[in-house]
Parts: structure tokens; sequence; C-alpha cells
């Protein structure tokens, strides 16, 4: 499945409608990941992002696929070097709903795919700052072969421009134990329960 496919199989499987670049992009991360396609995640400002999503995404807008609208977000609660400040809402035109619809004439099955794991994320309830926050810590375990302490993964996060309290990385590992990606040790999950 290539990066054209996953993207607009993802805004599909949002209803048609998608709100904001970084969930998008989140959501790519962890779709491709979970179809092992390499579509070029590296870390980035608001955690791992992939050129050919962004590239796809303003394909589809140029050739009329997808529509694409602008909103300020005006709060100054949100720290200007973490979470988005203008929110994109991607949706499906008519002829995108048409070209999607031929696409998954010729190959339902990796739509399908998308669809079921989308299905998955958003059953977490996490918006775009929690998935941001979990696709950020999926890196750094990965990076790490699997197992990081929550000390090192926001000394890490640090060193890629990242910042992770402790909450961001309780809420991340919640989203990532929903998804089956990660688990808490044993004795982390005691602690957990005991509060």
């Amino acid at each position: 499945m290539n990066a054209e496919h996953i993207v607009l199989g993802i805004v599909d499987a949002c209803d048609g409608r998608l709100e904001g670049r970084t969930y998008l992009q989140k959501m790519g991360s962890f779709v491709s990941k979970a179809l092992a396609t390499l579509i070029g995640y590296r870390p980035h400002y608001y955690g791992p992002y992939s050129r050919l999503v962004a590239a796809e995404i303003d394909s589809a807008v140029a050739r009329g696929i997808v529509s694409e609208s602008r909103q300020e977000l005006r709060s100054s609660s949100l720290p200007a070097d973490q979470f988005e400040h203008v929110r994109y809402t991607y949706e499906l035109t008519d002829a995108g709903r048409e070209y999607i619809n031929a696409l998954k004439r010729r190959d339902d099955e990796d739509f399908s795919r998308v669809a079921r794991i989308v299905h998955r994320i958003r059953e977490t309830g996490a918006d775009y700052r929690q998935l941001s926050c979990a696709a950020k810590v999926d890196h750094l375990l990965a990076v790490a072969g699997g197992k990081i302490t929550r000390r090192r993964a926001k000394a890490e996060a640090r060193e890629l421009g990242w910042h992770l309290s402790d909450g961001d990385i309780e809420t991340a590992v919640d989203v990532l134990e929903e998804l089956g990606i990660a688990k808490r040790t044993a004795n982390r999950r005691t602690r957990r329960k005991s509060r």
C-alpha cells in the first residue's frame, strides 16, 4: 500500500472528514506501522512526521479530491512549540469519494485494513494532542528497543525538541496499551493502580 492510499484511506475511514494536519500525521504514523509500510516518518516538531504524507494530502487538495479549510486556534494555554495553532480540516469531495470508490474496487482489502486500524485508534478517544504524545513515546520506544524509563523518555524527547510531561507520558502509554503497542511493566502498573 502506498502513501496516497494510506492518506486517502485515513480520511475516508474518518467518515470523509478529518481535523488537523498533526492528527493526520500521527494517524499515518500508526497506520503505516501497523501495515509495515515505510512512508518516511522521522522526528519533527510535533512528533513523527512524513513528508510523503504531507505531499499526498497537498496533492489530494490540488487535484480536488479533498477540500481543505483553515481555522486559527487562539489559545494562550497551548504552548507554541508543542501544538498546532492553525487547524486544517480535510474533507472528501464528491470527486474524492468517486476516486476512492474506484480504488476500493481494485483493492478493497487495503482500504478495509486502514479503516480497521483507524477505527481502533479512534476508539481510544485520543485527541490530536494525545495522539501526538503517543506517537512521540512510540518513536522513543522503537529507538530504545521496546523498553524505556520515564526519565530516559523525557531526556531523549528533549534532545529531539519535544516536551513530554509525566502526564503526557502516562496518557501516551494509555493510548499505546489500548492499541496493543506497548505495556507498562508490572511494577509500574501496580503503582498506577494504587493512586
